[in-house]
């Protein structure tokens, strides 16, 4: 009689901790499983940098708590045989409760684990592309502060018509300059698109674009410029030959009619004025350009190439000063 009764007093305790076992794993399940995918899949704010190995980590962190209720509810599982009648015996409504509720442990167990797995793969793509979007930056930045910096000192007015034709090869080639350093930029926003969540990347690509849109403005204005003085420095040499050939030959002065010659001297007093005021056109034009200044009260992290209002950077990052490198024009 005793050993019945210390047979069902074991098998209540059994029963009991297999229901507490059940019901705290449950509770994690429904409370602080959902709470922690909750902040996994957290869009992050638009003013701070990404940080997607954070979110990897938050993932692997919540799939090992999930392995620790997965075995849980695998010893759970274990236990039906020795606690509930097999199979084609009478079940109580009780123990068809408790087999009901683990049924559901499982495939709610089951189904996170495959979201968790869904959301590590996708992640850990996040790590790749952020850090792909992150070289392109450091690429492209440097280079845009070289761009601005030449810009900010603005062009000489060349002195003669050899260092205006080397002064417009420069600025064609300023210009593609830019058109490249541009298309690296462009790669990075399409890169980080791929990411889950990229609205701080879109930002910032937005304010490298606008300062590059000013770059572009001011490389068109100044090959504009170079474009007409060469010109009008071209056609000016033209005229001097043509007049020179006129008074270069003895036998060509006695043809000429003096009405000729002055019309000569007119056209080319004419020339040489559009000249010069293609030169003043340019000292006034292509000088130091205040509106391609990088703006003001940022910083930038040169490492991890991030960028974001002064005072409003949570974390803390180490800032770099910009550096350029020397572009000749």
């Amino acid at each position: 009689m005793d050993k019945e009764l210390a047979k069902i007093f074991q098998f209540n305790q059994d029963l009991k901790e297999f229901d507490d076992l059940l019901t705290k794993t449950t509770l994690w399940m429904e409370g602080k499983a959902k709470e922690k995918l909750a902040t996994v899949r957290a869009p992050e704010d638009s003013l701070l940098p990404p940080d997607p190995e954070d979110r990897v980590g938050r993932v692997l962190e919540l799939s090992e708590d999930l392995t620790k209720r997965d075995k849980a509810c695998s010893v759970l599982e274990e236990k039906t045989a020795q606690l509930f009648p097999g199979p084609g015996e009478k079940v109580s409504k009780d123990a068809k409760d408790l087999l009901e509720r683990l049924k559901s442990l499982r495939s709610s167990i089951t189904t996170l684990q495959e979201e968790v797995q869904r959301d590590f793969a996708q992640y850990s793509k996040d790590v790749r592309y952020f850090a792909e979007y992150q070289t392109g930056l450091q690429e492209f930045y440097p280079k845009l502060v070289a761009y601005e910096t030449k810009i900010g000192e603005g062009l000489t007015v060349p002195e003669n018509l050899e260092s205006g034709l080397r002064m417009k090869d420069a600025c064609e080639k300023f210009a593609s300059d830019l058109e490249k350093n541009r298309k690296v930029l462009e790669d990075a926003k399409l890169t980080a698109q791929n990411m889950t969540h990229h609205s701080y990347c879109d930002v910032t690509v937005e304010q490298f674009t606008e300062r590059c849109d000013k770059c572009d403005i001011v490389a068109k204005e100044w090959l504009s410029h170079v474009n007409d003085l060469v010109t009008s420095w071209s056609h000016l040499e033209g005229q001097v030959q043509t007049l020179g050939n006129f008074v270069s030959s003895p036998e060509q002065q006695l043809d000429i009619p003096i009405e000729q010659l002055e019309e000569q001297l007119n056209i080319l007093k004419g020339s040489f004025k559009e000249k010069q005021q293609m030169v003043k056109n340019m000292e006034d034009k292509c000088k130091k350009a205040e509106a391609v200044k990088t703006p003001g009260g940022l910083n930038i992290n040169l490492r991890r190439m991030t960028i974001a209002p002064a005072g409003m950077m949570a974390r803390k990052i180490s800032v770099m000063p910009d550096k350029a490198p020397q572009i000749g024009l």
